[in-house]
């Protein structure tokens, strides 16, 4: 039987191949009920699909996603159009194993999975050559994290609850992105609160197969993986990557810390940056551009009856026809100030939550002093505000994007930021 690479495959002959498991299927039963699963196996040339038929009560015990495995005596044909509707691997085959086939587990040293990490240079000058807007590849890359990550989450009653992670990236050649981390991506890499592990993301060196790259003129580039991606962090790079130790050494020279500054300075003026989580400023020069953060005074009308609304669990509407239980939600209306002017704007329910510290359900079983109090404290956030300008007869508005409490305000950031404004930051070492 001939050992053979995924890529070099064909459709006669009876063939061994190695690999590493990058998606598994859960057993499930076909309209006959019978047991069927399927999954993706990647040497690092290519990727093919393995669909299972015959005997999957047996092998599917035999391994987990992520495990290295040899596959013997597997039949082969090309995809069929149907096929390429359901199967992404970039094999022109498919593969399905009979009674007759074998599955083995492997250590990974006995893998040897080499992937080559694209210029990421290159990809996005394809990106950009093409006119139309949301452009996309995937490839292999490699990817430098800086320390500026954010965690996000859906709204408490979301029909589909989800979070993420996003952290600024960038390469060796010095382009940036957005590279966001999906709860099925933590789950991987078995971060479990992520919320309260965000150093977890920083200063790292990301091998990612198959990372999916988009342009957007609004947003600009930003990454994210498919269900069928590896991550690879820092010392796993170089064994899973041609040029992994190169990057990794990398980071140990002092050119290194050169770029991590001159990406602090050029993402400041990114398109991503400014469009999407806003660029450091005052709240006077909202109205100039479409976004700004803002290190604000934050006063909350106190205005107990107004704080809080009763809507529908499912969909937040105060009449509906879902049928679902109520409960409280946040709405109070707050006022922003900095030294610039003063902007009136509505807070959300996981914004109001974040900023009281409480959901709404606690706190309308305050009595009416205590809820008071709790809307009364004086606090200072730093918001995204973005503009809306008025349209028909809605009215002109600032509609916060994001709120952050005092507790998570990088306080050194804003202070760097405000003596550079003053033009004093040359010569000022911050301790």
């Amino acid at each position: 039987m001939t050992t053979c690479k995924i890529c070099d495959l064909n459709d006669f002959g009876d063939y061994k191949f190695s690999g590493r498991v990058t998606n598994k299927r859960q057993l499930g039963q076909t309209k006959t009920n019978k047991p069927w699963f399927s999954f993706v196996v990647d040497d690092g040339t290519c990727d093919i699909k393995i669909s299972v038929f015959q005997g999957a009560d047996k092998f599917f015990p035999l391994f987990n996603e992520g495990d290295c495995v040899r596959v013997e005596r597997a039949s082969f044909q090309s995809k069929s159009e149907s096929s390429k509707k359901f199967d992404k691997s970039k094999s022109q085959y498919e593969a399905n194993l009979k009674e007759s086939s074998i599955i083995v587990k492997l250590d990974a040293q006995e893998v040897s999975i080499k992937h080559i990490a694209a210029d990421y240079q290159e990809l996005l000058t394809q990106l950009k050559s093409n006119s139309t807007d949301n452009n996309t590849v995937a490839a292999d890359v490699i990817f430098y994290s800086t320390n500026s990550v954010n965690y996000k989450q859906s709204a408490d009653g979301a029909d589909k609850a989800w979070k993420n992670v996003s952290v600024d990236v960038f390469d060796k050649s010095g382009s940036h992105l957005r590279l966001t981390f999906w709860e099925r991506d933590l789950q991987n890499l078995k971060v479990e609160d992520p919320q309260n592990n965000l150093d977890f993301f920083k200063g790292k060196v990301f091998g990612i197969t198959k990372c999916v790259i988009k342009s957007q003129e609004k947003y600009g580039e930003s990454a994210a993986c498919t269900s069928s991606s590896r991550v690879f962090i820092d010392q796993d790079v170089v064994s899973n990557f041609t040029n992994g130790r190169e990057h990794v050494e990398f980071t140990k020279n002092p050119v290194y810390q050169t770029f991590m500054t001159q990406q602090k300075q050029a993402m400041a003026g990114s398109p991503q940056q400014t469009t999407k989580f806003g660029q450091k400023g005052l709240l006077g020069t909202l109205k100039n551009g479409d976004q700004v953060r803002a290190l604000v005074h934050l006063y909350i009308d106190p205005n107990v009856e107004r704080a809080t609304y009763q809507g529908c669990s499912k969909c937040k509407k105060k009449e509906c026809l879902c049928g679902v239980e109520q409960r409280a939600y946040y709405k109070p209306s707050a006022i922003m100030s900095d030294s610039s002017t003063t902007e009136r704007a509505t807070l959300f329910d996981t914004q109001a939550e974040l900023v009281l510290g409480m959901p709404a359900n606690e706190f309308t079983q305050l009595d009416p002093a205590q809820q008071q109090k709790v809307l009364t404290q004086y606090r200072q956030s730093e918001v995204v505000l973005k503009y809306v300008p008025a349209q028909g007869e809605q009215r002109e508005q600032s509609r916060i994007q994001s709120i952050s409490d005092d507790k998570q305000v990088d306080w050194k950031e804003w202070i760097e930021h405000k003596l550079n404004q003053l033009g004093v930051m040359e010569g000022v070492a911050m301790k």
